[in-house]
């Protein structure tokens, strides 16, 4: 048997104990699914799926642009392991997928950490104009609670768009020019 497909093999036995942990874990809170309409139980698992649908499509852009060309199932099934896996030692599942991804497909960390610091710098920028958007709508907000949180998802978007738009090198912090050429590879490169 191949190294591969004994790793498969391990993920797929780790994923359902892992699955296995967080139902009996968790056996107080499903029970309360029951009390759940069907309608609205199905309208949220709906929802839920088409959720990590989007995000198993995100980790197959992230780790294209890492340079390792998967297959959607593949990336769907990583982004699987690792939100069972933060569940049960939070942000663990990063390191998961990269373990695998050295060893199935031979993927530096660093190559791996170009594509995961993008993907966080886009996703600050979207939660931040969405969180802004949604301040400006909150009607039942006193306008002093409005104004902080405005400005503290001010601050975060425009930070992290100055981060993607101008170069950082010249501020001589190690983090940041990391930061900056990480992102510089992410515009450069190109995905089919």
């Amino acid at each position: 048997m191949s190294n591969r497909k004994i790793i498969l093999y391990g993920i797929s036995i780790l994923i359902s104990g892992l699955l296995f942990y967080v139902g009996y874990a968790e056996r107080e809170s499903l029970k309360k699914v029951l009390d759940i309409s069907p309608f609205h139980l199905f309208v949220l698992s709906s929802a839920v799926f088409i959720n990590l649908l989007a995000q198993g499509y995100c980790a197959k852009i992230v780790t294209e642009i890492s340079g390792v060309k998967i297959k959607y199932s593949e990336a769907f099934g990583l982004k699987i392991l690792q939100l069972l896996a933060n569940y049960v030692i939070p942000f663990s599942g990063w390191g998961f997928r990269a373990y695998y991804l050295k060893k199935v497909h031979s993927l530096t960390i660093k190559d791996y950490s170009a594509g995961v610091v993008a993907k966080f710098l886009i996703e600050i920028v979207v939660y931040s104009v969405t969180g802004l958007v949604a301040v400006l709508l909150a009607v039942s907000v006193p306008f002093e609670r409005k104004t902080s949180v405005f400005i503290i998802l001010l601050g975060c978007a425009a930070g992290a768009c100055c981060l993607m738009l101008f170069p950082v090198s010249l501020l001589k912090i190690k983090k940041l020019d990391k930061i900056s050429k990480s992102w510089e590879k992410v515009r450069s490169s190109k995905i089919n």
